[in-house]
């Protein structure tokens, strides 16, 4: 049995993706089908996520440690608007 699923998305990533499918041979219906059955058989998204800054989990932890440690002795900090501010400020502290 088949089902349909719905979702939203901007009109320019629409017609790029359309557009590289298209190159690739097969549409978009097509890419979302392979997405799911390979994300399926592996148990997993297939392919690697990260965050745009290049900061994985391990990093955003170590960020959160020090952040506490200059909390602690400075009270409130931030807010910060992305992990590059945060880098940026520690840049400007005494960390140690």
């Amino acid at each position: 049995m088949l089902k349909n699923i719905q979702f939203r998305v901007e009109s320019d990533l629409k017609n790029k993706a359309e557009m590289l499918f298209g190159n690739l041979g097969i549409d978009l219906p097509t890419a979302f089908r392979l997405f799911l059955k390979k994300s399926v058989a592996t148990k997993s998204i297939p392919f690697r996520i990260e965050q745009e800054d290049g900061f994985g989990k391990e990093e955003v932890r170590e960020l959160l440690a020090i952040l506490r440690q200059v909390k602690k002795r400075k009270g409130t900090i931030g807010p910060f608007k992305d992990s590059k501010s945060i880098i940026k400020y520690l840049h400007n502290e005494d960390i140690h």
